[in-house]
């Protein structure tokens, strides 16, 4: 089970690598989610390290999530750029990042599982991901832009079936880690890492589809 964990941290620095290489070839708007995956592979080949050595990895959570949340807003800012008020989601992003402030030293401490901000992210992009579905399928925004609509519904959809699928696991993280036993723990953490390795599969096919 451990095993499977590991290797579940793998999809993540492949796909890093493929959106790094055909960057120049993908459209403006998908060149904003490689800067999400070559921060999501960096933080969680720092998590791995952490974890081999045994040592506490949730604080790089607590980084994470802000920064993970900030791009993936940006990105999606610019995908309902014509359907919805960009300052919308700037006001949510900055109480989101004053939420993750507080959350980290005042609540959910900096060496604990930072399950409400994830619990919050989760909602958020969840909302984000459906909103492009409906958006997306408007006849001016097909007929324009129909390559990259193809790539960002498969970034939208491995987006949306991780974060529905984890949500009750973000939620319940802090209790997972300290009431569980160790193996039902490992196989919690087993199925989210399932979902994870499905949302990579659909990022890799978003980047394939997207690019020129």
């Amino acid at each position: 089970m451990q095993l499977v964990i590991v290797l579940s941290h793998l999809p993540v620095l492949l796909v890093a690598i493929y959106a790094c290489s055909v960057y120049k070839t993908l459209p403006s708007v998908l060149r904003i989610f490689c800067f999400f995956l070559v921060v999501s592979a960096f933080f969680q080949m720092l998590s791995l390290a952490f974890w081999f050595q045994q040592k506490n990895n949730m604080f790089v959570l607590h980084f994470l999530v802000p920064v993970r949340f900030l791009i993936l807003s940006v990105f999606y800012s610019r995908v309902l750029k014509d359907f919805l008020n960009r300052n919308i989601i700037l006001a949510v992003v900055l109480l989101f990042l004053v939420f993750s402030l507080i959350n980290s030293t005042l609540i959910q401490k900096i060496g604990t599982f930072n399950s409400y901000a994830l619990t919050l992210e989760g909602v958020w992009l969840c909302i984000l991901s459906l909103s492009s579905y409906i958006f997306l399928v408007h006849e001016s925004v097909s007929e324009l832009r129909a390559r990259t609509v193809g790539g960002l519904n498969w970034l939208s959809s491995g987006l949306f079936l991780y974060y529905s699928s984890t949500l009750l696991i973000f939620y319940s993280g802090n209790i997972i880690t300290k009431k569980f036993s160790l193996s039902a723990s490992l196989y919690t953490w087993a199925i989210h890492s399932f979902f994870s390795v499905l949302m990579y599969i659909c990022f890799f096919i978003g980047f394939w589809k997207g690019k020129s």
